[in-house]
């Protein structure tokens, strides 16, 4: 890449004078900006060491839909009251103006396919 110097991108892409190569990134980045990508945002962490979450008491109360009782959701939302809903509770509500029906509720959460 003339701008960042990888030799391995997925695309090549050209500046606009057609006289260099590019990264896929650095291409990208020139056709939003027009200017070259700064070097700095190239140099990412390779891998993030996480510590394991630390264990949570007995004692600490566990979140819960106020709507389905449900425990276990990929994202809490709050519903106009300012209670707790799971993300279906809170999904629903909003579309239909209305609590989200229990026998809706699923036993295992459903994701979506893209």
């Amino acid at each position: 890449c003339y701008n960042c110097g990888v030799t391995k991108t997925p695309l090549w892409r050209r500046t606009p004078d057609r006289a260099h190569s590019l990264c896929n990134a650095c291409g990208l980045y020139y056709k939003q900006y027009s200017t070259h990508r700064p070097l700095h945002i190239r140099h990412k962490p390779h891998s993030v060491s996480r510590t394991p979450p630390p264990p949570q008491d007995d004692d600490e109360p566990h979140v819960q839909c106020v709507n389905c009782m449900q425990t276990q959701t990929p994202l809490w939302r709050k519903n106009a009251q300012g209670q707790p809903v799971c993300n279906a509770c809170g999904l629903y509500a909003k579309l239909h103006q209305k609590a989200r029906p229990a026998a809706m509720r699923k036993t295992k959460i459903q994701r979506r396919r893209r």
